[in-house]
This record gives C-alpha cells, sequence and structure tokens, in this order.
C-alpha cells in the first residue's frame, strides 16, 4: 500500500488541486494530517478530501475522531490512542472498541517496538512505524533505521508501515524487506512537479524488494 500523509504547507499548488492528482494516479490511502486546523476547519476540508476519494476509491484516513461521515479509519497518537483504548479496556469495553459513529478502525503511530505490541494488544488495526531514514519533517531527531523496523513488523500481526525518508529506490525497497506492508510519503507526493510519475515509481520500487 502506497499512503500519503499530507502537508498542505509543503504543496506546489492548490492543495485540492494535488489531492486530486494524487487519487487520480492511483494512490492508495490518503491520511489527512493538518492537526494545526481548528476541529470546523479540519472538518471541512475532511469533506471536501473525502468527496475526491470517493471518486477514486481512494482510502481516507483523518486524525478527528469527530467526523461525522464514513472514513476509512482514524488516525491516533500512540498516547491518545493509550489513553482512550486503556479506558474502555479497563470498563470491560473491550479491545476492539471503536471510536467512531460509523465503527472506524483505528491506526496508531508508534515509535518502539513496545509501543507496537501494546496498541496491537488494545485493538490498532495498523500502525505506522517511523521515522525509519532520516528526513527533513524530524530534522532533529535522529532515524531508528531498519533494525527497529524489522523488530517491529516481527513483534505484531497486524500492517505496519514504514513513514520517513522513503523518497528513493533503496530505502522503499529496505522498508518493505523488513516485513512492511506499505510506505508513508509525504513531502516527495506534496512538493513533486510530476506526481503521476512519482506514484508510479514508488509502486515500482515497492515491488522490487
Amino acid at each position: 500500500m502506497l499512503v500519503c500523509v499530507t502537508n498542505r504547507k509543503l504543496c506546489r499548488e492548490p492543495f485540492l488541486k494535488r489531492i486530486e492528482k494524487l487519487a487520480k494516479s492511483g494512490i492508495d490511502w490518503i491520511i489527512l494530517r493538518e492537526k494545526d486546523l481548528a476541529l470546523e476547519q479540519y472538518r471541512e476540508l475532511a469533506k471536501k478530501v473525502n468527496e475526491i476519494c470517493s471518486r477514486y476509491g481512494t482510502f481516507l484516513t483523518v486524525y478527528s475522531q469527530e467526523i461525522d461521515f464514513p472514513v476509512h479509519s482514524i488516525q491516533m497518537s500512540y498516547s491518545d490512542f493509550m489513553a482512550v483504548y486503556s479506558q474502555k479496556w479497563n470498563t470491560g469495553k473491550g479491545a476492539k472498541a471503536n471510536l467512531s459513529i460509523h465503527n472506524t478502525q483505528t491506526g496508531v503511530s508508534i515509535h518502539s517496538t513496545q509501543e507496537a505490541i501494546a496498541a496491537e494488544k488494545l485493538g490498532a488495526a495498523y500502525m505506522v512505524a517511523g521515522h525509519i531514514f532520516a528526513t527533513g519533517c524530524k530534522a532533529n531527531l535522529p532515524p531508528r533505521g531498519t533494525s527497529f523496523l524489522t523488530e517491529v513488523c516481527a513483534s505484531v500481526s497486524i500492517p505496519v508501515y514504514a513513514i520517513g525518508g522513503m523518497d528513493t529506490q533503496d530505502h522503499v525497497t529496505q522498508a518493505m524487506k523488513c516485513g512492511a506492508k506499505g510506505i508513508c510519503v509525504m513531502s516527495s507526493l506534496m512538493q513533486c512537479s510530476d506526481v503521476s510519475q512519482t506514484v508510479s515509481n514508488l509502486k515500482n520500487w515497492m515491488n522490487k524488494k
């Protein structure tokens, strides 16, 4: 799975135009990050992005539990996920309790093997693990590397998606060889001049593991 994590501030063109190009080019999945927006602004943007994704059969993931239409999943930080799901577990509602009115599955961003194991135990449907390679988005933090990704993938049974520095063939193929089910890409997909070619290249690299 090729996943685009959005950042409208990096876009070289109007954001929704870029989303349309991505969906049309065959991106599998879009995670609408944009966490700096107020809730109402985020909802309005999510509706517009969802309309585009629906036309092309592209999965959409949101960062808000307060979305009033069906989406593929909700993405949460590890700390937010644990705060909500641990409470549900402790009150006897079960590990697979869903967080939205549409019973949407939940994905978790993790940064250690221990977090991955705990998130799976409490019902995460998938996880985003990173950052694997050096990336401008995390310029002041050292990458966790492929040994970390390999360990995470071997420790859980749910899909793991690698993020961080997924902009070269070497990095992408290494991530897939570690056991990742796909990669998450931000900067390259927000800034590239040829969206279709970039999506095609990334998918080809993923298949060369």
